[in-house]
């Protein structure tokens, strides 16, 4: 059977099968998907404790911590999941298990960091003269507007579908994004939004000045990053999937060690008697 083939309950029927081969007294990690997993093996570096992916949504990753948490000996099973719009919203989990990014999601974790960026962004070319943590900068002005948009979908009970990509609305022969056109088309997908109404309640929400790390979605911004290395420095063929995975490269275990998870997990870890991490480095 085929990865994607699998259910919710397959994977759970493999995942207790991993936890019940897994040592009884070492710690077992839950994350979103198969690059989290990558990532995580890397600062993570303990080799003791098991990574292992929860495909869906968040909300399977939250159930399934709760099914395994009793199987565990010592109770050491943990989930770290995206913030996605958790602490803007004023609603992060009081559930001492489950850790959040340090801001948006995971690839805005690794972007947040400016050595981490500046490795992934310099060596695709010489003609560069921008800064690329103010290219993260301006590329997180740039779409703020629709950022907000879906963080106001966020706190709808019955939201709107704001999956629609905004790719095409990058002006081609610029930098500029066409906001208004993209929310037209959210607009039209949607019984109960006009676009007016949809960008009175973004701009509302803009008004609060929220933390462009916690606003801004990951693939976003590398898309709007991605575009304006084509468009103003001629950089051509660099997907979505290898500029990710540059970063993730260029993403170090010191570099982990800055953020607030890290200090997190160090934190539970101390609590249990237990390690995720060598010493840290200097």
């Amino acid at each position: 059977m085929k990865k994607e083939d699998l259910t919710y309950e397959d994977w759970m029927d493999l995942i207790c099968l991993d936890l019940k081969n897994h040592s009884s007294t070492e710690p077992f990690i839950l994350v979103e998907g198969e690059s989290d997993v990558l990532l995580y093996q890397e600062v993570i570096t303990e080799e003791r404790c098991t990574i292992t992916e929860v495909p869906g949504s968040s909300g399977k990753l939250q159930d399934t911590l709760e099914v395994l948490q009793p199987l565990h000996q010592r109770g050491l099973v943990i989930a770290i999941r995206d913030a996605d719009f958790l602490r803007l919203n004023q609603q992060v989990p009081q559930q001492e298990e489950l850790f959040l990014t340090d801001g948006h999601d995971m690839d805005v974790m690794l972007l947040m960091d400016d050595e981490t960026i500046t490795k992934a962004i310099r060596p695709v070319s010489n003609k560069i003269t921008k800064t690329p943590v103010d290219i993260r900068n301006d590329a997180m002005r740039r779409i703020e507007m629709i950022s907000c948009i879906k963080w106001l979908n966020s706190q709808q009970e019955n939201g709107f579908d704001c999956k629609v990509s905004f790719r095409k609305f990058l002006a081609q022969k610029s930098t500029v994004l066409q906001v208004t056109s993209w929310v037209n088309i959210v607009a039209e997908k949607s019984a109960a939004w006009t676009a007016s109404a949809l960008l009175n309640g973004a701009t509302a929400l803009q008004q609060t000045n929220p933390d462009l790390f916690e606003l801004t979605n990951g693939h976003d911004l590398v898309e709007t990053i991605l575009h304006y290395l084509e468009k103003q420095y001629k950089v051509k063929g660099l997907s979505r999937a290898n500029f990710e995975y540059a970063l993730r490269i260029a993403y170090t275990p010191k570099a982990f060690q800055r953020t607030q998870l890290y200090q997190a997990l160090q934190q539970w870890a101390t609590q249990h008697n237990t390690q995720l991490f060598p010493e840290p480095t200097s």
